[in-house]
């Protein structure tokens, strides 16, 4: 990577830190190209689900939504997600209680992470109903052990 280029992402992640800093759980809405590690998003169509995974949810994916969940970020190209269900048994969960940092929110049931319908979301997507973040996922709220 070229200095200039290096110096570019730096500058840009600086003002991520900063624009979250300050507007906090204020800002509910926001492109993907900003989300990061662990955030937790509410509002993702099960439909839209159903088309991105080719089988979540397994029935009703005509109408409802399920939690998106930012499993990682792939360099600058995207994100790795997975939904979420109050149904998991042995995956990895967000435990009920958790207070989501920047909004301060509490999470109010275990969240399984459905992380064998994980698949990557470019950077550069859009949603037609853009999804509401509930706030960022402390580690120390993730139970259970990665697939």
């Amino acid at each position: 990577m070229l200095e200039t280029d290096r110096n570019a992402t730096d500058v840009w992640a600086k003002r991520k830190q900063q624009a979250m800093a300050l507007l906090g759980g204020t800002m509910l809405k926001m492109p993907v190209r900003f989300w990061d590690a662990n955030m937790l998003f509410k509002g993702v169509e099960n439909a839209w689900w159903r088309l991105k995974t080719g089988g979540f949810p397994a029935t009703n994916h005509s109408s409802g939504s399920h939690p998106l969940f930012v499993l990682a970020k792939i360099g600058n190209q995207g994100f790795r997600i997975c939904p979420c269900s109050s149904k998991g048994g042995s995956s990895r969960y967000i435990r009920k209680g958790c207070a989501l940092m920047q909004t301060n929110e509490v999470v109010d049931r275990n969240s399984y992470l459905v992380e064998r319908f994980s698949c990557t979301l470019p950077a550069s997507a859009a949603f037609s109903a853009q999804p509401r973040l509930s706030g960022i996922v402390p580690d120390a709220c993730i139970r259970g052990e990665r697939p």
